[in-house]
This record gives structure tokens, C-alpha cells and sequence, in this order.
């Protein structure tokens, strides 16, 4: 009897091992795992970062990635790992998204380092570099990056790049939606309300320009032409490109000048409350009346719907 049973438990072992091996080969095959190869890579797997930064025209240090170790990367010692700005990235990006974003050059920055040296104790790493947020208010910028080298490792095959958008903004840039009325003195013209994702985009410390997405009257303009509409045909006219500046210690409008920074096109009339009031992060609005040539009242509320 004793020797039945121990004939059956060995049968049962024999039968466990084998469907372990089984199992191992399922999953790996006839591969043995190697978890212990050095693999540089950027921190960040999305296909995007926004690095926001306000507004200054003090030169800044900036962190734009993180460089790292694979997290089963078992150095031996010190790796170097070099990287470079890459426009190409940027230019791939625009032809996959159907955007327009600009490779900032490299005369308005420069990296602190192309290279960083990562081991066992100091995995990850930032990539930083030095540039003034009021050279990047003129256009859409961003910066692709890659990893060139990596000394006594390897390249990441997924990670290796990074797309990073480069913003400025002052405390009113944002998207909005604008309730209110144009009033023509002639009574030819009227305004377009609501008008819904209309962005304030950051000029310098004080102002924004306007921009409305849904309208656009071609270059030099595009999307910053303040649109009316013929109360009688709904042919649409643009009447200017407002600039809005605030006081920077009321947040009240104190001027509203043309785009370009130039001559004043509006003039703000006292009568409306023009204050700009932020309770959160998330709950801004601002109310403004105005004239403009002498001929529209523009009175407006805008309600802050999210980042630009």
C-alpha cells in the first residue's frame, strides 16, 4: 500500500513540473529575460508637454524633461547620456496634429547641458534650460528634444524624444466666453453674441490681444479681428484688432490699443465697471464697455472657460 501511494505522488509531482515548464515556455518561449540592460529614456511617455511659464523679461532657468534610467536598468556605474534640440520633432508633430507650432531657435535659448551623467544612486535627471518667457510671446513655440548617445548603454526605443509646447502667459490669458452687444451709431452694424472659446493671449505683463477662432480676415490679422455683422445683409465687416491693457494694481482696463501695440483704437468709457476679478484658478471674468472711432459701444462680459 505504501508503495502505490508513493507511486502516485511521484506521478503527481512529475505531472506539476511539467506543466510549470509548460507554463514558463508559454510565456516566454524558448527566451531568456533580460531585465538588467542600461536604457536611457525621457520620464515622460505623452506625445506632449506644455511647459507654462509667466511672463518676465528676466532671463529664467527652466526644467523642460526628466532623462532616467529604464527602471530595471542595473548600471555598473556612471552613464552619460547626451541629448539635442531636435526642429524636426516639432515639424513631424505639426504634419501628424494639423498644427502650426514654431521650433524655437536657438538664438532665444540654451540648455544648461547636452549632457547628464545617471548611475544607480542618481537614476533621473532634469533637462533645463535658459531663455526669456517675453521672447515667446510673438509666436507659437515649441521644442522637440532627443537623446543622441547614450555611453556604455542604450537608446530607448520608445522614449527617446519629447515634444514640449513653450507658453507664456499673464494671469488673463485664457479662453472665454463673451456675452454682450455692439452698438452702432449709425445703426448699420451690430456685434456677435455669445461667442464661445474667445482667447486672451498674453502681450507682455499687462496685456492681452484678442483672438476669436471662429473668424478670421487673413494675414496680418487672422484670428485677431473683432468681427460685426450688417444688421440687414449678416455680411460680416472686421472694425480692429484689440489689445487690452490693465493696471496692474486695480486689474481695471485702462487702455485698448490696436494689436501692434500701437495707437489706442478704443477708448474706455468710465461709465462701465471694467474690472477684471479672478476668485480661482478657474473663475475669472472681466466686464468692460468701450467705444470705438467714435461710432460702436462695445459693452461685454467675459466668463473664463479654461487654458488657452
Amino acid at each position: 500500500m505504501k508503495r502505490k501511494l508513493f507511486s502516485v505522488s511521484s506521478t503527481i509531482l512529475i505531472l506539476a513540473l511539467a506543466l510549470i515548464g509548460c507554463k514558463k515556455n508559454n510565456v516566454f518561449g524558448d527566451l531568456t529575460p533580460n531585465t538588467d540592460r542600461v536604457i536611457a529614456e525621457f520620464s515622460d511617455p505623452s506625445p506632449e508637454r506644455t511647459l507654462a511659464m509667466d511672463f518676465s523679461t528676466t532671463e529664467k532657468e527652466v526644467t523642460v524633461a526628466d532623462l532616467r534610467l529604464f527602471i530595471r536598468s542595473k548600471p555598473s556605474g556612471n552613464i552619460s547620456v547626451k541629448f539635442a534640440a531636435s526642429p524636426t520633432i516639432v515639424a513631424d508633430y505639426n504634419t501628424a496634429n494639423g498644427t502650426s507650432y514654431v521650433a524655437i531657435p536657438q538664438s532665444l535659448f540654451q540648455f544648461i547641458n547636452t549632457e547628464l551623467v545617471l548611475n544607480e544612486t542618481e537614476r533621473e535627471k532634469p533637462v533645463r534650460i535658459k531663455l526669456k518667457p517675453s521672447d515667446l510671446v510673438n509666436d507659437s513655440y515649441a521644442l522637440g528634444l532627443t537623446i543622441t548617445e547614450v555611453m556604455d548603454g542604450e537608446i530607448s526605443e520608445r522614449s527617446y524624444q519629447q515634444f514640449i509646447i513653450l507658453s507664456v502667459k499673464n494671469k488673463y490669458d485664457g479662453l472665454y466666453e463673451v456675452t454682450g452687444s455692439c452698438v452702432d451709431l449709425l445703426g448699420v452694424y451690430t456685434g456677435i453674441y455669445p461667442s464661445v472659446n474667445v482667447g486672451l493671449r498674453t502681450a507682455d505683463a499687462m496685456s492681452v490681444d484678442y483672438l476669436n477662432p471662429d473668424f478670421s480676415v487673413g494675414p496680418p490679422l487672422n484670428e485677431n479681428a473683432y468681427i460685426i455683422e450688417n444688421a440687414t445683409t449678416g455680411a460680416f465687416a472686421w472694425l480692429f484688432s484689440p489689445r487690452f491693457v490693465f493696471d496692474p494694481n486695480t486689474d481695471k482696463v485702462v487702455d485698448i490699443l490696436d494689436n501692434d501695440g500701437g495707437a489706442s483704437t478704443g477708448v474706455v468709457d468710465p461709465s462701465g465697471p471694467n474690472q477684471f476679478t479672478e476668485n480661482g484658478p478657474d473663475d475669472k471674468v472681466f466686464t468692460i464697455k468701450y467705444n470705438v472711432f467714435g461710432r460702436f459701444t462695445i459693452t461685454e462680459t467675459w466668463t473664463y472657460t479654461g487654458p488657452r
